[in-house]
């Protein structure tokens, strides 16, 4: 695999991405008003219910690889993060549906 180190002049941008992300927000925002009037509270969007959160210590390497080390990974350092384990659709699911695995995962750096 070839790494791509991250550049402001990488990304190019489509002609209609601005239409796309506007579609993206008013699905979303549609699928939110459903589930408020359906569970009658607001919701996230997306992940609404959590299956687990867990707080731990992230350790970025000091030998990091250049192709690995961008970003929050740039420099060597220890983190104290809060992790959000969800389940992907829009409402809160019983814990008997399936939904996709592995769950995504919300890192928050505090």
């Amino acid at each position: 695999m070839t790494y791509l180190r991250y550049r402001d002049d990488i990304e190019t941008l489509e002609p209609d991405e601005q239409a796309t992300i506007d579609g993206i927000i008013q699905g979303m925002t549609q699928q939110s008003e459903v589930v408020e009037k359906r569970e009658q509270h607001a919701v996230r969007a997306s992940h609404a219910k959590s299956s687990a959160c867990v707080v731990g210590t992230l350790t970025i390497a000091d030998d990091l690889p250049p192709e690995l080390a961008q970003g929050l990974f740039a420099e060597p350092g220890t983190y104290e993060v809060a992790i959000r384990f969800a389940q992907g659709p829009g409402e809160t699911l019983g814990d008997r549906v399936s939904t996709h695995w592995p769950a995504p995962v919300e890192v928050v750096r505090r």
